[in-house]
């Protein structure tokens, strides 16, 4: 899909916009998880003979924490890469493009999640960076050379 540039009016979001965002894309990836976890359950019920929860400190558990993470990877690596937008995104209306305006590319949508994981941890420090930044970014948007837009209408034509 070659992307256009984003509308020129798009503004930097509101925290608690890009928040509401987050909790929407939250439960998705969550209902993604679980449905992971409940396979790997019961694949190691079959490995085991019997109904059995995962230990987390064996195989099972280190494959079903790393799945977790693979699992968000793709989610947000997708939805950025491909729509510039996730589910939680296109509801309130954000979306997140390069410094060209378009959507950004495999490695960029990647690098903006791994960014994002590693400042979010210590206390969201990555998202409340944007009230110090003079253009409103996030520190995982600056490190990622991506922006997080507000647009006035949603650019995908809605379905009938």
């Amino acid at each position: 899909m070659s992307a256009k540039p984003i509308e020129v009016s798009a503004k930097p979001p509101s925290v608690l916009r890009i928040l509401a965002a987050m909790f929407y894309d939250g439960f998705l990836v969550l209902a993604c998880i679980m449905v992971f976890g409940f396979a790997m359950v019961a694949i190691n019920s079959v490995m085991v003979g019997e109904l059995h929860e995962i230990e987390p400190q064996s195989l099972m558990g280190y494959l079903l924490s790393f799945g977790m993470l693979v699992i968000s990877a793709l989610f947000f690596t997708y939805f950025w890469s491909r729509q510039s937008q996730t589910l939680g995104m296109r509801a309130w209306r954000l979306i997140v493009v390069n410094e060209q305006g378009q959507s950004p590319t495999l490695t960029q949508a990647f690098m903006r999640w791994i960014y994002a994981l590693i400042t979010l941890l210590p206390a969201g420090l990555g998202l409340w960076w944007r009230w110090f930044d003079t253009d409103r970014r996030s520190l995982y948007d600056r490190l990622s050379r991506t922006r997080l837009y507000r647009l006035n209408r949603n650019p995908y034509p809605k379905t009938q």
